[in-house]
């Protein structure tokens, strides 16, 4: 375990000391990084005679990355009890044979997979059991098919609803809830969020083509678990701290890499507009992507960062500067905060 983990570890158990100084904490420098990140509350003491640091405590930022740590110290499929996580099949009784047929192969393909006849302990509350099964779950697999959509009434409704509901909470997009059609049938209507159904989320149509389809869904489930992988190193923790540092530049608002010191310059409004390139030109004697030394440093961070599985993190400080546009628009949204401008 790093430094960085052992004190945050320390902090989240209450048992760093209640007054750090260099004197008595080794790693002091390392501590001064998470607090300057936000990740330990303290009392600054520090003076002439050295630093020193107050009544510690973790911050919800700093028990969040160090829960991130945690998450990924291990293969993804797993969780910080050391348990697999696995894909929790949703179905109903009818299409008992098809659901077997799926287990097999995942069995054959090493997939781990939760199903309720197999895996609901004896003497454990059956809800409660399945609610657990599906927030813990690699993926939520839902096989729809004309038994299901026959049905006036079904435990599978309970546990989409309950799937819909932890999806929202994930990255955009995060392909962790898959609909399969067993038969050919409709998949319902059912909101997912953003204006978007159950329609909307691209479906595997089994009945069409068994072993190619399943063979796609066992490929995405494997690509998604390497793709996952997140970089939890001591570079990418630096590379963290330096994006933190020049996101935090252009939230104190005075103007620090920007154009006459000003986040509400016209060119950063145009840049914000999403305007076309041949209006940005006309404007490159003021800035651009190419000549702003802040955007470049914090797009090219960004891209890294994001290619080490940073949006998997889900941290409330994190920010997508891949783009001009979204560079512009994050600085004019803090030059009209401070100066408690309401868009219309």
């Amino acid at each position: 375990m790093k430094s960085y983990e052992k004190i945050l570890k320390l902090a989240i158990e209450g048992e760093l000391p209640k007054n750090i100084s260099e004197g008595n904490f080794p790693d002091i420098d390392i501590f001064v990084e998470l607090y300057q990140r936000g990740f330990i509350d303290a009392i600054d003491a520090s003076s002439f005679d050295g630093i020193a640091y107050l009544n510690p405590k973790i911050t919800f930022e700093g028990r969040e990355y160090y829960n991130s740590i945690e998450r990924t110290t291990t293969h993804p499929m797993t969780t910080n009890k050391n348990k697999t996580k696995k894909v929790f099949i949703s179905y109903v009784r009818e299409n008992s044979d098809e659901v077997d047929r799926i287990c097999k192969k995942f069995k054959e393909e090493g997939i781990s997979y939760w199903i309720d006849r197999e895996d609901i302990e004896p003497g454990k509350l059956w809800k409660t059991a399945i609610k657990d099964a599906i927030s813990n779950g690699a993926y939520f697999l839902s096989c729809f098919s004309k038994e299901y959509a026959e049905k006036a009434e079904t435990h599978m409704n309970e546990e989409i609803l309950v799937a819909i509901d932890i999806s929202r909470k994930k990255p955009f997009n995060s392909g962790w809830f898959i609909p399969i059609k067993l038969s050919e049938c409709e998949i319902p209507a059912i909101d997912i969020g953003a204006g978007n159904t159950l329609h909307d989320i691209h479906h595997l149509k089994f009945y069409e083509d068994w072993d190619t389809e399943i063979e796609r869904l066992v490929d995405m489930i494997k690509r998604e678990e390497e793709s996952k992988q997140p970089d939890i190193d001591g570079k990418i923790f630096k590379k963290q701290y330096i994006y933190q540092g020049l996101k935090s530049l252009i939230e104190r608002g005075d103007g620090t890499g920007f154009h006459n010191a000003d986040l509400g310059h016209p060119v950063y409004r145009l840049g914000a507009s999403d305007a076309s390139e041949e209006v940005l030109k006309d404007w490159e004697y003021a800035d651009s992507p190419k000549n702003n030394l802040l955007f470049k440093m914090l797009s090219k961070l960004t891209k890294e960062l994001k290619q080490s599985g940073i949006e998997d993190m889900r941290f409330i400080w994190w920010y997508d500067f891949s783009k001009w546009s979204d560079f512009c628009k994050f600085a004019t949204d803090v030059y009209d905060k401070k100066r408690g401008y309401k868009k219309a």
